[in-house]
């Protein structure tokens, strides 16, 4: 800003210097030598820019991995489609994938968040006889103190290193009305033929 107004003076003393000299009165040099005085004075009086604001630093560990705040927390979305396909071979269709689900272990008073893995199908042949040698053949061990039985269903457990699979399976009658619940249940269920009979296993 400040090479304008001296730029301007040496053009003015080069044409002073091949031309007459202009008659320029008292008031008009005092108005030139304010205008310089502002020009050259107005940089002073601009505000400052504002400084840079930084982002604050975040500590090392504001980026390590979250710990589970439960005592179990689920597979990962990629472990549990790759254990469902495993699965689906020896059943024969795909099952239904819930990630997360609300997960308790009865035996160990704990609880946390599950995968879920469904089947259902109407019965040619046993689920349960499909999905368990499945889990078995990936190393995942029954643990015989979650075992239960009642009508129409069972649920067990299996163990895999430090992970821990809740297993259901439940035999419906196709037709609700078939097999009414009370004392014959047993033996109605067991009356009805194969396609009659409803499976899902979790």
């Amino acid at each position: 800003m400040k090479q304008i107004p001296y730029i301007g003076l040496l053009l003015a003393l080069a044409v002073s210097a091949c031309s007459p000299q202009p008659q320029v009165s008292e008031e008009v040099q005092v108005a030139v030598i304010v205008s310089l005085t502002q020009t050259a004075a107005a940089p002073q009086n601009q505000p400052a820019p504002p400084a840079e604001t930084l982002p604050t630093p975040q500590p090392a560990e504001a980026f390590a991995s979250p710990q589970p705040l439960s005592d179990y927390y689920p597979l990962s979305s990629e472990e549990c489609t790759t254990l469902e396909a495993y699965i689906s071979q020896s059943v024969g269709f795909t099952g239904e994938i819930t990630n997360p689900v609300p997960f308790n272990d009865y035996v160990a008073e704990k609880n946390g968040d599950g995968c879920q893995i469904q089947y259902s199908a109407t019965r040619p042949t046993e689920l349960s006889a499909q999905v368990q040698p499945s889990l078995t053949s990936l190393g995942w061990q029954e643990d015989d103190r979650y075992g239960a039985g009642g009508i129409g269903g069972s649920v067990s457990a299996f163990r895999n290193s430090d992970m821990l699979c809740m297993y259901a399976s439940q035999v419906q009658a196709v037709d609700e009305n078939a097999c009414p619940t009370g004392e014959g249940y047993m033996l109605c269920m067991m009356s009805l033929p194969p396609e009659a009979l409803f499976d899902t296993v979790t």
